[in-house]
């Protein structure tokens, strides 16, 4: 029985490893100050950190589940379902402030100046997209 002990041991030491890094990741993610959403290759919110709710107006179980596009004002959503859908296709980091106008759709239908950065992740369930973002006062600053 040494063998199915010492398995037993290393199962543990395994998983409790994995739930450190687990909450090494959480807090790192919670401590950034710029919004952090997380998006499936559907558009739905899968994560998002207390920057984004913040930004965003919205409750973590309102948001979760929620398609991207809802925080994108009407009038350009077309688009945006578009360039996701481009992006989708060939997914490369893209660093904030590549000279387009952004807008957030508030939950309070307020709309906010944002920059955002878009980074590809491959994860067990298929493929996401990491999205940081940061208000973009529109002076510039």
């Amino acid at each position: 029985m040494p063998f199915f002990d010492n398995l037993a041991v290393m199962t543990k030491a395994l998983t409790d490893a994995e739930d450190e890094r687990k909450a090494i990741a959480e807090g790192i993610m919670e401590a950034l100050p710029d919004a952090i959403f997380v998006v499936n290759e559907s558009g739905a919110i899968v994560m998002a950190n207390q920057s984004a709710l913040n930004l965003s107006g919205y409750k973590n179980n309102e948001l979760l589940g929620m398609n991207i596009e809802m925080l994108v004002p009407p009038e350009r959503r077309a688009r945006h379902r578009e360039e996701r859908s481009e992006y989708s296709s060939n997914p490369i980091n893209r660093p904030m402030n590549e000279g387009r106008e952004l807008l957030l759709l508030r939950k309070d239908s307020t709309q906010v100046y944002v920059l955002i950065a878009l980074n590809p992740v491959r994860t067990r369930t298929g493929n996401c997209t990491i999205a940081v973002v940061r208000i973009n006062e529109p002076n510039g600053s």
